[in-house]
């Protein structure tokens, strides 16, 4: 079985118990940029974004019921990221049954410990239907794998179950990871590996949603902030000393007279710059 399909057995199951059991919990699956989007009924789609906003959002859906899996497919990108489409059918608190379809985008932690979810994307399909009764089953579980069963299959389900309460304590570690400062974070975080060149500029850039903090303060830093003070008064002790003429300039006369200043400088007396000119 491929890697990537490993991971889609253990994270499936976990990710609808949680949503089944405790939907206030879910929020952990996710980061502050993670995108969290629903298609309504009417095709109209809603995006949601960071932990607070993701768990909210989750919480107003009202789920709660049961869900049975259809299939399960699982592909990995080049980038290391996870591709996971899933069909199945949610069965709520009114029997009332719901096929959906949902995407995951699981991307590899910094710390190379785990996943978090990217991109999350949820459908209906179809119509409600009314359950009948007993179809519900009498299992307590809340999440129905409908595969096709082997031998394979079954070792790597009660592999990957089992997997399950070490997955959530993960999931609680780096909760608590990124409730620490910008700084503690940096600090910890393991050093980055040397490249020739190394765009210090660009790195900053990638990782400023892990440290928006710091990210600010490296810009404020690095960046070569834009003067709004006229050329002449930078360059020369006397002020302003280029008038109406300097409109006139060429670029090449400007760098010359900013060249020629210490030149300009050793003169007894400072020449008409329009003689200059």
């Amino acid at each position: 079985m491929a890697p990537s399909e490993i991971l889609a057995n253990a994270f499936i199951p976990q990710y609808y118990n949680v949503l089944a059991r405790d939907p206030g919990l879910l929020y952990k699956f996710y980061t502050d940029t993670s995108k969290f989007v629903r298609v309504e009924d009417d095709g109209s789609t809603s995006t949601t974004t960071t932990k607070r906003g993701i768990n909210e959002k989750i919480l107003s859906l009202n789920h709660g019921g049961k869900f049975a899996i259809t299939s399960i497919d699982a592909q990995e990108s080049p980038n290391m990221d996870v591709h996971i489409l899933v069909t199945g059918s949610e069965t709520g608190r009114d029997n009332l049954v719901r096929h959906f379809a949902q995407s995951f985008l699981l991307g590899p932690m910094e710390n190379g410990t785990g996943y978090y979810l990217l991109h999350d994307m949820f459908r209906y399909v179809g119509n409600a239907n009314q359950l009948v009764v007993g179809d519900r089953g009498s299992s307590g579980s809340n999440v129905d794998l409908h595969e096709p069963a082997s031998d394979d299959l079954v070792r790597e389900t009660s592999a990957t179950t089992s997997m399950a309460p070490k997955f959530l304590e993960q999931m609680n570690k780096n909760d608590q990871h990124e409730n620490k400062s910008d700084l503690c974070k940096y600090l910890s975080d393991t050093l980055v590996k040397e490249a020739d060149p190394f765009d210090i500029l660009n790195w900053w850039k990638t990782n400023s949603s892990k440290y928006p903090v710091l990210s600010e303060m490296a810009r404020n830093v690095l960046s070569v902030p834009v003067s709004t003070v006229a050329s002449e008064s930078a360059f020369s002790t006397r002020g302003r000393i280029l008038d109406s003429y300097r409109s006139s300039l060429r670029p090449k006369t400007v760098e010359a007279l900013v060249c020629a200043q210490n030149w300009l400088r050793s003169k007894e007396s400072m020449p008409d710059l329009r003689d200059v000119i």
